[in-house]
């Protein structure tokens, strides 16, 4: 069986998430770090984590970071070198499994289009054929309620998984060619 990951950096949560070819199976794994850590230094304390994966994906699509868009809501550019830099350290770990997994970056318009973010996540939990409620406020992000389950990660987690989920679709998408 052919599967596909997506991974959404982020200085103390990294999600990598993989989803098979037939979508019967799906998971992810969290990269966690100490929130204190800032900058560089938490860059370099992801470096140190550890990623396993179940499955060998074909291709895992990485989300790429964009300077014009995040200049406009306000965020300095240079606080986007410390996520490219953890992009590039999910890559490199990625090209060193074996077998080695082919990493393509992303721009988010490339993976999801102009959507919001919340609807992007909607339909990525639909699709996936799990139900989802919307948590955190004036800027919700889905949160998948798995039936039967408790959550098993906190409602914040689920921004950077969801994200993850929406990316390994997205290289699902290309690997089957649509």
């Amino acid at each position: 069986m052919k599967y596909y990951a997506g991974a959404d950096p982020d200085l103390h949560q990294t999600a990598i998430a993989w989803v098979s070819e037939d979508l019967s199976d799906f998971g992810h794994i969290l990269l966690e770090i100490p929130t204190g850590l800032k900058g560089f230094v938490a860059v370099n304390e992801m470096a140190r984590a550890s990623i396993s994966l179940p499955c060998t994906p074909e291709l895992c699509f990485i989300e790429q970071m964009e300077v014009v868009s995040s200049v406009r809501r306000g965020v300095n550019p240079n606080d986007l070198l410390p996520l490219a830099a953890v992009g590039g350290i999910i890559s490199h770990a990625m090209a060193s499994m074996d077998p080695p997994i082919l990493t393509q970056f992303v721009l988010p318009r490339q993976w999801k289009g102009s959507q919001p973010k919340r609807i992007n996540q909607q339909r990525t939990w639909k699709t996936l054929n799990i139900p989802c409620i919307l948590k955190g406020g004036s800027n919700p992000y889905c949160v998948p309620q798995f039936p039967g389950r408790p959550p098993e990660k906190p409602f914040s987690q689920w921004k950077h998984l969801s994200d993850a989920y929406g990316l390994a679709l997205a290289a699902l998408k290309q690997g089957r060619g649509w």
